[in-house]
């Protein structure tokens, strides 16, 4: 789908009874606006359904066990200087940092490592990594130096409004049809909060829709698309993991 498909739907529907919305569409004088509480969205949906898997190649340094998943340490960031750079991305295929939550680690042989499994009884020589931070690895000193896949849980790309030329229809948004109606009812919630109540009814609008969202992942958790399946794999071949 695209970004003016989101818009249209926003704009006829949840925003219909609004100045921000109405049958002449968004006005581009609110599409920031609008595009923040969509991003907002995106990342609330990501964190809590596995709508995108992404892996990176993490190059293990000698005596060192703390690892950030974060572009500065990537061998294609040329922008970052004086920094180790173990996390083994190219600029064809370049790690972007999108990082919600460290899904999996294999090592060289394709062995899934314990995570995160600290004082369980499967762990009795503590050989578990750890993920103190959502975007670090705390390697246990025992580990052989090697390339670690480290398969991750990625957010959305940032939807920015450049500045001059932008059309909405050319904004692709990876989501799937199944997770629309939750987007449109976070922004909705988002847009609707700073208005408050509703006269003297007690009605909060923003609420209303906060609920609405909440409603429909219950629903989408209750028809298990917790985990979506995507053709797209991201990463799986890079530097010869496949």
């Amino acid at each position: 789908m695209n970004l003016k498909m989101i818009f249209d739907l926003l704009s006829h529907s949840e925003l219909s009874q609004v100045s921000i919305g109405g049958t002449n569409g968004i006005d581009e004088s609110n599409w920031e606006r609008v595009l923040s509480a969509v991003n907002l969205g995106l990342t609330e949906l990501h964190k809590r359904f596995l709508l995108r898997e992404e892996e990176v190649v993490l190059q293990m340094q000698p005596g060192q066990i703390r690892y950030l998943l974060d572009i500065k340490h990537a061998v294609a960031n040329r922008e970052s200087a004086g920094v180790t750079k173990y996390l083994m991305d190219s600029a064809a295929d370049p790690f972007l940092g999108r990082v919600l939550k460290v899904e999996r680690v294999y090592d060289a042989e394709g062995t899934e490592l314990m995570l995160n499994r600290g004082g369980d009884s499967l762990d009795l020589l503590h050989r578990s990594i750890r993920t103190p931070v959502f975007n670090v690895l705390v390697l246990p000193p025992e580990l052989p130096l090697q390339q670690l896949r480290v398969v991750y849980r990625g957010n959305h790309p940032l939807l920015v409004k450049e500045q001059g030329y932008f059309q909405l229809e050319e904004v692709e948004v990876s989501l799937p049809d199944t997770h629309l109606d939750a987007l449109l009812c976070f922004v909705a919630a988002r847009l609707f909060n700073p208005t408050g109540l509703s006269g003297n009814t007690g009605f909060h609008e923003g609420n209303n829709y906060y609920q609405k969202f909440e409603a429909a992942c219950a629903m989408l958790d209750n028809a298990d698309y917790r985990n979506v399946e995507k053709e797209e794999n991201y990463r799986l071949h890079r530097m010869g993991w496949a």
